[in-house]
């Protein structure tokens, strides 16, 4: 059993690659952390969210990063920090984020803190 530290704030959220090499979690200290498992130290720290970051999830490929938080915003990132794209379209909290595939389509279901789910179709 080993302990991952180097968050300031709790730790809301935490997703496995498919891989299973690393682990990505979000935390109040508006924060992402890229874990390796391997050497369980932090690979690589993601800065740019304004308040808490509530969730975090790989791409279907582990090369890209989404996470969302109380900052009212949804963020992609590579797997290098660099915030790739910001989308502002929400109203509240973006509470959770999961992907989904239906054959070979991609989907991402975004949570918000309004009760409203959203599905949004990704490449």
């Amino acid at each position: 059993m080993k302990s991952l530290k180097g968050h300031s704030h709790f730790v809301s959220s935490v997703s496995i690659s498919k891989d299973n090499n690393y682990v990505i979690s979000s935390s109040w200290d508006r924060t992402l952390r890229l874990w390796d498992l391997n050497t369980f130290k932090t690979k690589q720290l993601f800065s740019g969210h304004t308040k808490d970051v509530l969730s975090a999830t790989f791409a279907n490929d582990n090369r890209m990063i989404i996470s969302g938080g109380m900052d009212y915003t949804m963020r992609i990132w590579n797997i290098k920090g660099e915030n790739r794209h910001v989308s502002t379209e929400f109203s509240g909290w973006v509470s959770c984020l999961t992907l989904l595939k239906q054959g070979k389509e991609n989907f991402l279901a975004v949570g918000k803190i309004t009760f409203l789910l959203i599905i949004i179709q990704i490449c």
